[in-house]
């Protein structure tokens, strides 16, 4: 939205957002999440409002971006971590009548003001700039309200307004976002945790399915800190759910609409920014809380160093032995990668001595991890195999009964899943993958999934939906295959 050939703004929206947690950083990033403008490089400016700028609505002017492009932003900003301190931040903005003329943005951050007095304050500011440089009297002891009417009575000052938001700290700094939105309550165990605003799987309204009364979470966890090759795997949840959101209810090829056995979407799980250890020891605990009531769990990330901790809860709870069924166009078995055990590289090196691997679709490994498959039985399935029959008949033998699944995305072949970290050559295509996964919820007992390692890339949305269908799948067939089956981990 900024002519080249002057560097000057030609449109521009108001937004605001709120973040909350514990860690200053990220609760601004959940800001400018809420704002909408998390994915864009932001370049703060002064306050001159562009002359011949056109104000449109927010959903415009999204549209007219990409992510990572450098955007000119005037932001106003105020972060508390004391106990009920009530913080809020104000943009205020002025036009003049004559196009020719630059306007004002002002900022206003303030402690224990509501939001429409700083608003109003933040819109004066910006007026009186204005009004000083178009040289419009004014009484600066008038109230408010009274100058606003002058102003606007003189012609020179054509509009103005303001944006303005407010949030009150917990006891801990923060605020749960979640009870926030709607008065709903978790568990106990969830409520102490920082969530981000929801956003529900097929658009799902949480007043139709309720945490209590629903077998199927999906569990959103933007996490996004080991990455080796392309970023990106942060924004996964977010485009995964939003795709679903036109995903058709009704499963043609099952003859039945699988959302109504109960599909509860939490919020996205945002852990800790203290290092890659501490994140995941978050995401057990509130992995763990979720298994404590019963339900069955699809987890949505985010790199695939998230899929530990689901792993070896459902290890530490079973009592007997688990098969993991990884598709991967990775094994995932360096004992460390880039000075981490806690890579997405080392996931499933993290767990195999707990468990049964059984990786599939896999086209990329070390010599390394190839003598490990070796030296501990683990039953590859190579990507070139995949053209081969009777490939998913040896996967169905190796699974022992009780199965978790974790699924990264480039498992499958780019040409149908670019949008992914590292998209290597070859790999799995839709159907085949399919009918397997129905297999397996048909002859095994699964225990929890994951989809992981989605990188949603500018203009093209079919990867997403296909994540995103995906989901859908596993939540079929557990619905057809699996609900009502007695559950222990």
């Amino acid at each position: 939205m900024i002519d080249p050939s002057t560097f000057l703004p030609s449109k521009a929206f108001l937004t605001k957002g709120v973040g909350r947690h514990k860690e200053k950083l990220t609760s601004f990033e959940l800001a400018l999440r809420e704002a909408g403008i998390a994915q864009y490089n932001l370049v703060r400016v002064s306050s001159i409002w562009p002359p011949h700028c056109e104000l449109v609505p927010r959903e415009r002017g999204v549209r007219l971006l990409q992510p990572g492009q450098v955007v000119f932003s005037v932001v106003a900003e105020a972060s508390t971590n004391e106990p009920s301190r009530l913080a809020t931040a104000a943009i205020g903005l002025a036009i003049p009548a004559d196009e020719n003329h630059h306007g004002y943005i002002s900022e206003h951050h303030a402690f224990g003001e509501r939001q429409q007095p700083a608003g109003d304050y933040a819109e004066d500011l910006a007026a009186s700039m204005l009004a000083t440089v178009l040289g419009v009297p004014f009484d600066p002891d008038q109230a408010w309200d009274e100058r606003r009417e002058q102003w606007r009575l003189s012609g020179e000052i054509v509009d103005s307004m303001n944006i303005s938001c407010s949030a009150e700290a917990q006891d801990d700094g923060r605020v749960n976002e979640f009870r926030d939105r709607g008065g709903q309550k978790l568990p106990p165990p969830l409520e102490s945790l920082a969530w981000a605003p929801p956003e529900s799987f097929l658009g799902l309204p949480p007043s139709e399915c309720p945490y209590a009364e629903s077998p199927v979470v999906v569990l959103p966890v933007p996490y996004e800190a080991t990455v080796s090759y392309m970023g990106g795997t942060r924004f996964g949840p977010g485009a995964l759910l939003h795709a679903s959101r036109y995903i058709e209810l009704y499963d043609h090829e099952l003859d039945f609409e699988p959302y109504r056995v109960g599909v509860h979407t939490l919020p996205e799980l945002l852990l800790s920014g203290a290092g890659p250890e501490v994140a995941l020891q978050e995401l057990r605990t509130a992995y763990d809380a979720v298994l404590d009531d019963g339900k069955f769990v699809i987890l949505v990330g985010g790199e695939h160093s998230v899929s530990g901790p689901p792993i070896l809860a459902h290890a530490d709870r079973l009592g007997r032995p688990l098969s993991v069924l990884q598709f991967d166009a990775h094994t995932d078995l360096r004992e460390e990668y880039e000075g981490t055990p806690y890579s997405h590289a080392c996931v499933m090196h993290r767990v195999h001595e707990r468990v049964r691997l059984v990786p599939v679709g896999i086209r990329a490994l070390t010599a390394e991890e190839r003598a490990l498959t070796r030296a501990r039985d683990i039953p590859v399935v190579f990507g070139h195999e995949l053209a081969r029959p009777g490939w998913s008949d040896r996967v169905l033998a190796a699974l022992g009964d009780d199965v978790y699944i974790t699924f990264d995305v480039d498992y499958f072949d780019p040409a149908i899943m670019p949008s992914t970290g590292t998209p290597e050559p070859g790999g799995g295509q839709w159907y085949p993958t399919i009918e397997l996964l129905e297999a397996v919820f048909r002859e095994k007992r699964v225990v929890g999934c994951d989809v992981v390692e989605l990188a949603p890339l500018p203009g093209i949305v079919a990867p997403d939906f296909l994540a995103a269908k995906l989901v859908h799948k596993l939540v079929a067939f557990y619905a057809r295959h699996q609900h009502g089956r007695e559950r222990t981990a």
